[in-house]
């Protein structure tokens, strides 16, 4: 059998911009490797092979990180991968790949995106 590897993103709509288009990119390199390869993630086009959306789509409302750390801990006991990706900073995948800057930038932009401050 072929390892298994989950990419997770927020959004999975390669309209939104660089680190989507990346992410489907980086997938469909790995597949034509022969690598089984599943991207997760709150919100976006499920069209697409192999994109597992994993909130309810709340119509203009962003999905909480903390609501969306649940949904993939779920999946990810239920779903079995040998890798796990991540371009967002959660603390169960196995590579985390900060978008453009350091892990504490992108914690600190991550966090500022929300309109909550609690997550400040």
């Amino acid at each position: 059998m072929n390892p298994a590897v989950a990419i997770i993103i927020e959004r999975a709509d390669i309209a939104l911009g660089g680190a989507e288009r990346s992410v489907f990119e980086v997938a469909a390199a790995l597949r034509s490797r022969g690598l089984q390869v599943d991207v997760l993630a709150a919100k976006g086009q499920s069209q697409t092979p192999n994109v597992r959306i994993l909130c309810a789509d709340e119509r203009g409302k962003r999905t909480g990180f903390h609501t969306f750390a649940a949904a993939l801990r779920e999946h990810l006991k239920q779903q079995r991968y040998d890798l796990v990706h991540s371009v967002l900073p959660v603390d169960f995948a196995d590579v985390y790949q900060p978008r453009g800057g350091t892990y504490a930038e992108a914690m600190v932009r991550n966090a500022d995106s929300y309109p909550t401050a609690l997550l400040r």
